[in-house]
């Protein structure tokens, strides 16, 4: 009995399962620091920049607690296609 649905199983897999392959696509290479942009909490300083990278350039994220806690971050919005 397997022997005869193999072929219509083995087909079926094939055919749903294309849809599924992902697609590589890069959002942000981090070359530089345009379009970043900052959020903290009161009492943090925060400065973002470009520096040297390990292969090109990177984005710099420098912070510093000032009132000993809180929170900081950067954020860039992509388009949704």
């Amino acid at each position: 009995m397997l022997q005869k649905y193999f072929p219509l199983l083995v087909f079926t897999v094939l055919l749903f399962n294309e849809p599924n392959i992902a697609q590589i696509k890069t959002l942000d290479n981090f070359e530089n620091s345009i379009g970043w942009n900052e959020f903290k909490a009161d009492g943090v300083t925060l400065n973002i920049s470009s520096d040297v990278g390990i292969n090109g350039n990177a984005i710099r994220f420098d912070y510093d607690f000032t009132k000993g806690t809180g929170y900081g971050g950067i954020q860039k919005f992509f388009p949704i296609d």
